[in-house]
């Protein structure tokens, strides 16, 4: 990443914004330039963590058929195809998601809910993600076929000015 991904304009100024209490070294930001990526996965370890892109410029392009890491060689999948958010209290802004058309498992069995942004906090999550807040906004979601846009499985799930289309 570039230096000012974050969202402060250098680390020195991010520094002495947490050294005056205007930030927490907690509150991350990543800014995503435009152009197209992979669907990714959240870590448990990540907190306090906003992903934001230029609207319909930055695309994630999810239920693409490919494998994350959480899926492999486990009898429970915890992988539904799209982004799998496992940190605490993330948030996604301007942001396009687009997602493929539902398929099947490598053995031919039906997928699990295979949803564009997912927690499945209740696979495998400590509770404590659940407890915490999972936030889009302006965030587009397009796409067509079969699947859920958004798994939320989180006690505190907003959504603010997002379009579903397809």
């Amino acid at each position: 990443l570039d230096c000012g991904a974050c969202g402060a304009p250098s680390c020195k100024a991010l520094a002495e914004d947490i050294s005056k209490g205007e930030a927490k070294e907690e509150d991350w930001m990543i800014q995503v330039r435009p152009g197209s990526y992979g669907r990714f996965l959240v870590p448990r370890t990540v907190e306090n963590l906003t992903i934001q892109g230029t609207g319909n410029d930055t695309v994630i392009q999810t239920m693409d058929g490919s494998s994350l890491e959480s899926s492999a060689g486990s009898d429970r999948n915890s992988d539904a195809n799209g982004i799998v958010v496992w940190g605490k209290n993330i948030t996604f802004k301007d942001l396009k998601i687009e997602s493929g058309d539902y398929h099947l498992g490598k053995a031919g069995e039906e997928l699990w809910y295979p949803s564009a942004i997912s927690t499945n906090d209740i696979m495998s999550g400590t509770g404590e993600e659940a407890a915490s807040g999972l936030t889009l906004d302006h965030c587009t979601f397009a796409g067509s076929g079969t699947g859920m846009g958004v798994l939320p499985l989180r006690s505190v799930f907003t959504v603010t000015d997002c379009r579903f289309e397809g």
